[in-house]
């Protein structure tokens, strides 16, 4: 993408693939993708890359970009005490009968 012909490159792969279906397949394309689409799409896919990735360095690391020491070690306790504390997802603590009717789903 960072290729400073690559949507000539792009437009003509493109054109190559319809002239194929056409010929070989008898396969008349009205649709095609645009470089400019392709390339939104693929800035999409990088930002979701993006905070994957953040996310998964933050589980590997225990380090949050940006944060002082303490706050970075004051936020993962209270994420650790809440994972421990067995708390539903909006943070209120299950009761048991919750808990029951979750396994007994499970079976």
């Amino acid at each position: 993408t960072n290729h400073p012909n690559a949507d000539f490159y792009f437009d003509r792969d493109v054109k190559g693939v319809r002239d194929f279906f056409r010929k070989r397949l008898n396969i008349l394309v009205d649709t095609w993708p645009s470089w400019e689409e392709a390339m939104e799409d693929a800035k999409e896919e990088d930002e979701v890359a993006a905070s994957t990735t953040a996310s998964a360095t933050v589980l590997r690391t225990g380090v949050i970009d940006g944060l002082k020491g303490e706050d970075n070690a004051l936020l993962l306790a209270a994420h650790e005490e809440f994972r421990t504390a067995g708390c539903d997802g909006e943070g209120r603590e299950r009761d048991e009968d919750e808990e029951d009717s979750e396994d007994e789903d499970e079976e």
